[in-house]
């Protein structure tokens, strides 16, 4: 018997290896799944749009599906969604905390609308580029979400960047909102052997 030990214990390696392949490779079908379906769900509406009060003039749009995964984590997925502007008026600075968010033209919210504490802004030679975020939002059909925002060019920069709602049409030629970002929740429901239902809201 002591002459089988080894062929028996590689039998059994081999055995164990081949199941931890097999588990792996369910697994990324499992997440590919997921990502598929969190772009494709319904819930996610299938156009975002940046407008003007009341829903015109539009600003900006994108298609959920065009979305890139920026971030996976064991709770979330974080998707980048490049918004097209060439197609559209520039929205004026003075306009631009009063521009809505739309999903399939439902208004989710309004720029100005965004947490105080959670804004991010970088200023270059030319440009400056803020994102709001948001967080919380009933109508929203993501956990979290912010929107990028450019505009300029900029005058030589004073001792203090300014904030847009400080600065006048006549100084900024070009406001775009380049990009939402949207993190979703991930949840896995089975309906026997289909997976039923990726998604929940935080």
């Amino acid at each position: 018997m002591s002459d089988l030990a080894p062929f028996v214990a590689a039998v059994i390696e081999s055995r164990v290896v081949t199941e931890l392949q097999e588990e792996n490779q369910r697994l990324r079908a499992e997440i590919a799944q997921t990502r598929a379906a969190a772009l494709q769900s319904a819930r996610f509406g299938g156009c975002v749009q940046i407008t003007g009060e009341g829903g015109s003039p539009v600003y900006a749009h994108g298609k959920v599906q065009d979305a890139e995964e920026e971030l996976d984590d064991d709770d979330a997925l974080v998707f980048a969604l490049d918004l097209t502007n060439d197609l559209y008026p520039t929205c004026p600075i003075s306009k631009a905390m009063a521009a809505e968010i739309r999903v399939n033209g439902v208004k989710v919210a309004s720029i100005g609308e965004y947490d105080d504490d959670r804004c991010n802004s970088s200023y270059g030679d030319v440009y400056a580029e803020f994102r709001y975020h948001f967080l919380g939002v009933q109508r929203a059909p993501w956990g979290a979400f912010g929107v990028e925002m450019r505009f300029g060019p900029l005058a030589p920069l004073a001792d203090e960047a300014p904030e847009p709602h400080q600065m006048k049409d006549e100084e900024v030629e070009d406001v775009a909102f380049t990009q939402i970002l949207f993190t979703v929740s991930k949840t896995s429901v089975r309906s026997g052997d289909v997976l039923h239902d990726i998604i929940t809201r935080d």
